[in-house]
């Protein structure tokens, strides 16, 4: 008697999970079609809650500054107001975070320009603008995005197709917010015209710190469903995700799976796996000028030069760049190391722009068309010894030869 009870009990479990997907799938269906029979453009199943307001301790704040050889000072959400700049060395500003609430002295050195920041760390960098002023932004392109929640901005809300959180944070949060905004805002981002589709998702680690795939795979699956519903002028070509995946990972068949899903469907999806970066060197080096790439990535020690240099990962810029924060619509944020985070979403945008330029594109094409199109890049090490790193991502070369 007491396994016939267990098995009623599975079968309903079974039944109750199959319902909900079905209940999230004619949400999507609904969402859509009610849209398109309104004639909105716009399909946001859930709202988008910017982070609540704070400030860190001022004393801790001030504390940032005790080691200058740090790689990395945050002053994100300080008040600074008392730290004399003038008595700190200009190459700080190659290691500052900080954004819009930031309070700064009222008295500045010339090298702290702010709007000089401003204007160089919003552009995409590598003449992705040049791009743009040809009419090839992304536009029209589907491009979604699994990620932390989003908070609403300025730089991406006209974008914003569609929505859906999964999490049970209802604020906007950092991450999510600055990779779409690299990925489609409308000044700083590399695809300004593509649609985005984003999802919020689970980023689950066990307490031996394996991360579980599955909540990553449905969150695929959901994307490509909502994919069938899209007009075939609108569909998703591009997921992109900033994490790694490993057959490391729980449920590593189950990303596999989804894999091959988006594949059926020309949907390409990436991830940290297939990005590299290289660094500028310093702040003020001209971000679309290729000289001026010549560092590894902050976090590279000397013996990891080889690696970088035998990877054939694509290469794309990060550092020194202001995205889009959470906190307000108008809010922006100032990076001046990025991590591979920052780039994935910099690498989907120029597929968006690769597939708006030839819309009958495979899309699994795009990384080998990115790898031939690419320029190869002379890299120092601390000490001054060079490395030839290929796969530089190059923008342009790549769009000119899809024609």
């Amino acid at each position: 008697m007491k396994k016939r009870y267990y098995y009623i009990i599975c079968i309903l479990v079974a039944c109750l999970l199959f319902c909900g997907m079905y209940l999230d799938m004619n949400e999507i269906k609904q969402d859509i079609v009610s849209g398109i029979s309104s004639g909105k453009e716009e399909y946001v199943s859930d709202d988008l809650e910017p982070a609540s307001d704070f400030m860190r301790d001022k004393k801790r704040c001030e504390s940032a500054f005790d080691d200058l050889t740090s790689s990395k000072i945050d002053i994100r959400y300080c008040d600074v107001s008392d730290v004399d700049f003038t008595e700190l060395p200009e190459n700080i500003i190659n290691k500052l975070s900080f954004n819009g609430k930031t309070i700064w002295p009222s008295t500045m050195p010339d090298w702290l320009d702010l709007e000089q920041i401003n204007k160089i760390g919003k552009t995409p960098g590598l003449n992705v603008k040049e791009l743009h002023a040809r009419g090839i932004t992304g536009k029209g392109v589907g491009l979604a995005i699994i990620d932390q929640p989003l908070s609403s901005h300025q730089e991406y809300k006209n974008n914003v197709k569609y929505y859906k959180n999964f999490t049970q944070q209802k604020e906007g949060t950092m991450h999510g917010t600055a990779v779409s905004s690299i990925a489609v805002g409308k000044n700083i981002g590399v695809a300004p015209g593509a649609n985005l589709y984003f999802i919020a998702a689970e980023f689950i680690e066990d307490d031996e710190e394996i991360f579980d795939a599955a909540p990553i795979a449905e969150a695929i699956n959901y994307i490509l469903e909502l994919n069938k519903t899209l007009p075939v002028k609108s569909k998703i070509s591009v997921i992109s995700i900033s994490r790694g995946f490993s057959e490391r990972d729980n449920n590593s068949d189950k990303f596999q799976t989804a894999l091959q899903n988006a594949k059926k469907q020309n949907v390409l999806v990436l991830a940290t796996n297939d990005v590299m970066t290289v660094s500028r060197n310093g702040y003020f080096a001209d971000p679309n000028n290729l000289k001026s790439y010549t560092r590894p990535p902050y976090w590279f020690e000397d013996d990891d030069m080889d690696y970088l240099q035998q990877s054939e990962r694509i290469k794309v810029p990060t550092d020194y760049r202001i995205t889009a924060c959470e906190t307000g619509e108008s809010d922006y944020a100032y990076y001046a190391s990025g991590g591979l985070s920052w780039g994935v979403p910099y690498l989907a945008g120029v597929a968006a722009l690769a597939k708006q330029a030839k819309p009958n594109l495979k899309m699994e094409d795009f990384i080998s068309i990115a790898r031939k199109t690419a320029d190869s890049v002379s890299v120092k090490d601390s000490t001054g010894k060079p490395y030839q790193v290929k796969y530089f991502i190059n923008p342009k070369r790549l769009i000119d030869s899809l024609n």
